[in-house]
């Protein structure tokens, strides 16, 4: 575990001292759905599964923002299947770091539901992400996430292909699973400093 933090701090460390041109303030009004594989280990023990992830995030004001998504995993091999539904609500604050970087923190409420055959079981807690965000170009943009609550950490690549389209890729573990996410994202409102234009 310490040697992928160090590998998260060195990953900061180079987001943040990479130079950006022109890059535009973040955006936080967007709403996006991706495809996740999923590898969850179990014991000795790893299931793997695949399903759709809808997520969104807005802002409620100058630096905070509320966001929500959801998760529907397949899980299973052989005879042993299972679903997941994964449900997350929270609020977050961002900063700005330099004129390419934005620091953030999420806390957000999440309940999962696991269900086999005829049995099923919820979980409910929290879960606390923080979070840098990074320009390296007008177009592309790199995020790091660390979470202090089951050890969660992630990575994600956004490049922007349109004004208010983007493709993403992201990277997630924690202590259960871990995730790999593509997806597309849209961003349904201006950031307020495109809007001044």
């Amino acid at each position: 575990m310490k040697t992928k933090y160090r590998c998260m701090v060195t990953l900061l460390l180079i987001a943040t001292t990479t130079a950006a041109t022109n890059a535009d303030e973040f955006n936080y009004n967007y709403l996006q759905i991706t495809h996740d594989k999923i590898r969850l280990g179990l014991n000795d023990d790893t299931i793997r599964g695949d399903g759709p992830s809808i997520a969104g995030s807005i802002n409620i004001a100058s630096r905070f923002f509320l966001t929500a998504t959801y998760n529907h995993w397949d899980l299973g091999r052989d005879a042993l299947t299972a679903d997941a539904d994964i449900k997350r609500l929270g609020v977050g604050y961002h900063v700005t770091f330099g004129p390419n970087t934005d620091l953030v923190f999420v806390l957000s409420a999440i309940r999962i539901k696991l269900r086999n055959n005829s049995e099923s079981r919820e979980r409910s807690g929290l879960s606390d992400n923080f979070w840098v965000r990074h320009h390296l170009s007008d177009k592309f943009e790199v995020g790091v996430r660390l979470g202090f609550v089951g050890s969660e950490y992630g990575i994600d690549a956004i490049y922007s292909f349109r004004k208010r389209w983007a493709v993403l890729l992201t990277l997630e573990s924690n202590d259960v699973f871990d995730t790999t996410s593509l997806g597309i994202r849209y961003y349904f409102r201006k950031t307020q400093q495109a809007a001044k234009h």
